[in-house]
């Protein structure tokens, strides 16, 4: 029997949510969409039968919050879903999916562009992630702009996870070389 493909549902996070109005409206979207996409990542969808179950790969970001709503409002159930919840870590995320350690997730494009170069086969069913992360400094220290933070040491909960490419291309686009004029740390997410 042949692996199926995993799939990657990556989803629009919104920056802020301004009203309850604008909230609910992206969570109706993303329902929407997850119901129609979803019930393809059975197991057997090809022949109709089967198990219905889904393994669900996440890491405790607040932009996974739409899946675990999904879950607690039953909508999975709803379209004849069992999910299970997979919970990994920034260091082995690529390798827990590529090995087929989950069916499907909800995660940044750009962390999946190298692996999918170098032969990760997944395909992706949603929207581009556009929206939550964020280069942030103390409102107490002394950097107000992205230029301050030359020569500063900046904390990422990964060496090459979204939030590290992230702040790298920031950093480019503000004339920083992130492999010289800033340190980097690391302080795992968890």
């Amino acid at each position: 029997m042949s692996r199926k493909m995993p799939f990657i549902g990556i989803a629009y996070c919104g920056i802020f949510f301004t009203s309850m109005s604008t909230m609910r409206f992206k969570l109706i979207i993303l329902v929407v969409a997850g119901a129609l996409l979803l019930p393809g990542c059975r197991k057997n969808a090809a022949t109709g039968g089967g198990s219905n179950k889904i393994r669900v790969g996440y890491i405790g970001l607040t932009c996974e919050a739409p899946i675990f709503s999904a879950v607690e409002k039953g909508f999975f159930k709803e379209e004849g879903l069992e999910v299970e919840m997979v919970k990994c870590e920034w260091a082995n995320y690529k390798d827990v999916l590529a090995l087929g350690g989950f069916d499907i997730t909800h995660h940044l494009v750009m962390y999946f562009l190298k692996p999918i170069e170098q032969g990760l086969d997944v395909r992706f069913t949603a929207g581009i992630h556009k929206g939550c992360l964020r280069v942030q400094a103390s409102t107490k220290g002394n950097i107000r702009t992205v230029p301050d933070l030359r020569g500063k040491r900046i904390g990422v909960p990964g060496m090459g996870t979204p939030p590290f490419i992230f702040a790298n291309r920031v950093l480019g686009a503000n004339g920083i070389d992130a492999s010289k004029d800033v340190s980097w740390r690391v302080f795992p997410a968890g």
